[in-house]
């Protein structure tokens, strides 16, 4: 793995950071002449902030990099805030005609411009995390919910429909008891008047 460092006048250099923490902040202050008391750092093209100095400096910070990218030494100061600082300043002449931008984002660190949020409240910053859409897990929920009566609604009107159609069947079935009786009464009847004209 390699990335390179602009720095100073418009210079370039190439840096392994597959090393510790120690190891490779004292190449660089070495190679660049910064003092060894300096708080510095490494900024990417992008803005996003190496946080070196957040690493033990027995450490190896590889994962801290990504491979061919270009990175620009800067030189930090801690705010009393947690989560910003007080100066990001870039130690390459004409970083703002080079890098225009990473000036952003240097503010953001510093606290001068707050992190955009979406329509939807989840803060544009990928080091933010994974945040839940409330809207569309409540919009999911209801979804369920309407899936679900719709297919209660189904069945009931199934059953519905089937017990219609057997209180017609049984209506017909007693119909037809009916008329049979009668029809037997009416046979009976005739072989007695047969039978009485006989006599």
């Amino acid at each position: 793995m390699f990335v390179k460092l602009h720095y100073g006048e418009n210079e370039q250099l190439i840096v392994n950071p597959n090393c510790r923490q120690l190891t490779l902040m004292g190449y660089i202050r070495e190679k660049c002449q910064y003092d060894k008391k300096a708080f510095i750092d490494l900024l990417d093209e992008s803005g996003k902030l190496a946080m070196l100095h957040t690493v033990d400096p027995q450490d190896n910070v590889s994962d801290k990099f990504e491979h061919r990218v270009i990175y620009i030494p800067v030189m930090l100061e801690k705010s009393a805030e947690l989560d910003t600082f007080k100066t990001v300043k870039p130690l390459l002449e004409d970083w703002e005609k080079l890098y225009p931008q990473i000036e952003r984002k240097i503010k953001i660190l510093t606290g001068e411009v707050k992190r955009k949020k979406s329509p939807l409240g989840r803060t544009l910053d990928p080091r933010a995390g994974k945040n839940l859409d409330k809207k569309n897990s409540t919009l999911a929920a209801r979804s369920d919910l309407s899936g679900r009566s719709s297919s209660y609604l189904g069945r009931a009107s199934s059953m519905s429909q089937s017990g219609k159609g057997s209180g017609a069947n049984s209506g017909k079935q007693s119909a037809s008891g009916r008329k049979s009786i009668v029809g037997k009464a009416d046979v009976a009847k005739f072989a007695q008047r047969v039978k009485g004209k006989r006599k």
